[in-house]
């Protein structure tokens, strides 16, 4: 009698420890389900330029489940956050720690490296960070591409174009690159080939728009209207383009608060004098003057800077007494 009791209750247990581990499997497989969809929508999210939702979205599935491929994910909505949204440099430092505390590497610690360093706007230790990865042979992606492209342009590097050029083709319909590459043709005064490469972008793109005034307004003639362009939620753009935003508004009252702010939020000597240019297109001499200043701090070497500081040098003021 006894011994049939026992067998009854070691019967039981294992029926118990069976079900439990069903239901943990089911419940596992349940977890990496909703990570899957949550990382699905935080990529189209990305593509699009949204990075305060892919950033929560990539959030919310690495909490459902830590797998690698969950972080490698949730490291490129984080990394776009540092290149291209508000992300600084304590973010960065986290971002790095996280991946490496998580066993990534290759491609994903790679560009969490990378977006950190961009955050600190470390050009030299970009540059370093990209020459090492290129000397390994770290096999890229869209988001990759993009984010060694803005660490690359951040050092003043005509490579980066090349970079974003293989984010725009690996990464089918993004925005971010499509951006990048065509703000650095204007810097060049490649104004058609920006046009070109911002066409596929939706017109509504306030990104595009953006970029499509600054354009307009460097390529007009004397006596030309400037090109012009307010977007509703200057906040909510891409940093590529947000402080070229601020710079089309540059000429009233509040000049020298806005071109502070923009300079502030610039994300290289590039971006710096492309800002300058737009101030004098603008006939705001002041502020171009300012931001010409603050990229020849950054890169003394810079061409650009040096020719548009003498050339600013060599332009009356009418502000001046």
């Amino acid at each position: 009698m006894v011994s049939r009791r026992l067998m009854l209750a070691g019967g039981l247990c294992a029926a118990l420890a069976t079900g439990a581990g069903v239901w943990e499997r089911r419940q596992r497989a349940a977890l990496v389900e909703q990570a899957r969809r949550s990382l699905e929508r935080c990529r189209e999210s990305l593509g699009e330029a949204r990075l305060s939702d892919a950033r929560r979205l990539a959030g919310e599935a690495l909490e459902a489940s830590e797998d690698p491929a969950t972080l490698s994910g949730y490291v490129d909505a984080e990394a776009l956050w540092l290149v291209d949204g508000d992300g600084g440099a304590a973010d960065g430092v986290a971002l790095v720690e996280r991946a490496r505390l998580g066993g990534l590497r290759g491609r994903a610690l790679a560009t969490a490296l990378l977006s950190a360093a961009v955050s600190t706007r470390n050009d030299r230790h970009a540059l370093a960070l990209y020459e090492q990865h290129e000397r390994q042979g770290i096999e890229g992606d869209g988001v990759f591409e993009l984010v060694a492209g803005a660490a690359l342009e951040l050092a003043c590097d005509p490579r980066a174009d090349a970079l974003y050029e293989a984010s725009i083709e690996r990464w089918p319909g993004a925005v971010l690159p499509r951006l990048r590459r065509a703000r650095s043709a204007i810097a060049d005064g490649q104004l058609e080939r920006a046009r070109e490469v911002l066409r596929p972008l939706a017109d509504a793109s306030e990104g595009r728009r953006v970029l499509e005034a600054v354009a307009s307004s460097l390529g007009a003639s004397p006596g030309e209207p400037r090109g012009t362009f307010a977007p509703a939620d200057a906040a909510a753009l891409p940093r590529s383009v947000r402080p070229l935003a601020a710079a089309l508004s540059l000429g009233d009252a509040a000049a020298a608060l806005g071109v502070e702010a923009a300079l502030d939020d610039a994300d290289g000597p590039r971006a710096m004098v492309l800002l300058a240019r737009v101030a004098r297109a603008r006939g705001d001499l002041d502020s171009a003057e300012r931001a010409v200043r603050a990229a020849m701090r950054a890169r003394p070497e810079l061409a650009s800077a040096q020719l548009l500081a003498e050339q600013l040098a060599g332009t009356p003021n009418p502000t001046s007494p």
